[in-house]
């Protein structure tokens, strides 16, 4: 073969390479090893209700209906959506405290076992880096004897890399065969005094089908707004978490203005 034209055969095949190489390691949805995603923090799927936990009284007098009523709004709220994400919270959580391992999925996978609500889970929460998004994937699996599941998609989601937002998406672990969904949830978080949870419930023909409920945090105040789809009711529910003063503003409590209690949960006027 003449010389020359075997150098300019060389030639093009070095650049060709060179080319492919560049543009391998250009992509930015990948990396090579795949980068290790920091778990989304654990208030990414946590409220705090205990001001309205009878159980631990601020004050001996006899709270007034302000509080009263408002205590009854948070109990059903607590009832259909925090004691429901309490056990995938608490799975969830125990991920913090064990050492992910890199799968030939290219996925980091945080294997374990653990209890909650007294119920066994062996999970596996696999997560990835999308460095296109700047966004951590995320993909919750789990089994238990105690309930029938056997590496079922509990929840699913992605977060900023730096962990400020994200959200999370809940299957209904009663039809294990089906992706069904029963609730979508999007989350900031900045600290323990600056975040916000953005709930709505999903699944299909439920009669809180379209309802949401969004959990603002700013400093010591928290607040709870529901709004309920079908009545085209909207509930407001505020407190110091430090005092336990608050508000309440509901459509059939005190002709929908708002209602206040202080730091002893007896009625007072708003300021």
């Amino acid at each position: 073969m003449n010389r020359k034209i075997f150098g300019r055969i060389t030639a093009s095949v070095l650049v060709v390479a060179h080319l492919l190489l560049v543009s391998c390691s250009d992509d930015p949805a990948r990396s090579d090893p795949p980068q290790q995603p920091t778990l989304p923090p654990a208030a990414s799927m946590t409220v705090d209700l205990s001001t309205f936990n009878s159980s631990v009284p601020k004050t001996t007098a006899q709270p007034g209906l302000n509080f009263i009523n408002a205590a009854a709004r948070v109990a059903i709220i607590n009832a259909t959506v925090v004691i429901v994400l309490s056990v995938p919270a608490a799975v969830f959580a125990a991920a913090a405290s064990q050492t992910p391992t890199l799968g030939s999925d290219g996925k980091y996978h945080w294997q374990y076992t653990t209890t909650a609500n007294g119920i066994s889970f062996t999970a596996n929460l696999a997560g990835s880096v999308d460095l296109s998004a700047q966004e951590s994937v995320w993909e919750m699996r789990i089994s238990s004897t105690a309930v029938s599941l056997n590496n079922f998609l509990w929840y699913e989601g992605r977060a900023k890399l730096n962990g400020s937002s994200g959200f999370w998406d809940f299957y209904d672990t009663a039809q294990p065969n089906t992706k069904a969904g029963v609730l979508h949830l999007d989350w900031t978080y900045a600290s323990t005094t600056d975040a916000t949870l953005s709930f709505e419930v999903v699944k299909a023909g439920a009669p809180e089908e379209g309802d949401t409920l969004d959990y603002i945090v700013a400093g010591t105040n928290i607040k709870i707004i529901l709004v309920d789809v079908s009545a085209t009711e909207t509930t407001e529910i505020s407190w110091d978490r430090v005092t336990t003063a608050g508000y309440l503003i509901a459509p059939d409590h005190n002709s929908g203005a708002k209602a206040c209690w202080d730091s002893t949960r007896a009625d007072v006027a708003c300021q």
